[in-house]
């Protein structure tokens, strides 16, 4: 999964580079680097009930899972409120997150299952939202066993994480 994000990654990277859409230009000055690798750092301590802000966005992680069945697995669904408090329109990119379960290696993406999207209301069924507008869906996990489970946000420009203890 992590190889397929990176290909869509560098697809849509080469087609804005050939249709002028490209970002800021130029390198990012070293000191922007550095300040976001601490930024990082203070937001290890995110869980359950924490407030991070992340890519124009204020994302609630809320403390109610329910879980759900994803074929012969389990998922666990972490209600999120999610509030754009950007200058433009945008929406929660499942793109930019990676998932770790209690071991330490990296889970499969479950958003876009047929049983997550036939409930409706995943991240990946959300709304785009205006600025000042919110809205609340479910960011669905594997379910691998008891422990601490980690959200990665990365979006090359910022990173933030966030631990949440599961016991089932």
């Amino acid at each position: 999964m992590k190889n397929v994000k990176w290909l869509i990654l560098c697809v849509l990277s080469v087609c804005m580079m050939f249709s002028g859409c490209g970002g800021v230009a130029g390198p990012v000055p070293q000191e922007v680097q550095e300040s976001n690798v601490a930024e990082t750092e203070a937001n290890s301590s995110n869980t359950f009930g924490s407030i991070v802000e992340f890519d124009g966005l204020k994302i609630t992680f809320g403390t109610e899972i329910k879980w759900i069945a994803v074929g012969e697995d389990e998922a666990f669904g972490v209600p999120l409120v999610i509030k754009n408090v950007g200058a433009e329109t945008n929406e929660f990119n499942v793109m930019f997150a990676s998932f770790f379960g209690p071991s330490g290696t990296e889970l499969n993406d479950v958003s876009w299952e047929t049983e997550i999207i036939e409930a409706g209301d995943g991240v990946g069924n959300s709304d785009k939202l205006r600025t000042g507008a919110e809205t609340t869906a479910y960011l669905y996990i594997l379910y691998d066993g008891d422990g601490n489970y980690y959200i990665e946000l990365d979006n090359f420009k910022e990173k933030a994480e966030v631990e949440l203890p599961i016991t089932k």
